[in-house]
């Protein structure tokens, strides 16, 4: 989760919005498999209204 050191989320102000990037510093304990990054937060229009986003990473192997 976002309160863990090892993910780091990183913003960019772009002409139609914003653009999230989100990296993961995968921890000596984590155990080999299949992972994804899921995304779970909030959009603001120009208007200040939120909006419920979510998006998921294509898997990706962790080999220990």
């Amino acid at each position: 989760d976002d309160g863990d050191w090892s993910t780091k989320l990183h913003w960019r102000k772009q002409d139609d919005g914003s653009r999230i990037t989100i990296t993961w510093d995968v921890p000596a304990d984590v155990v080999s498999g299949e992972y994804r990054i899921r995304y779970r937060g909030d959009a603001a229009d120009a208007a200040g209204r939120l909006t419920a986003i979510n998006g998921i990473s294509p898997t990706f192997d962790v080999a220990r």
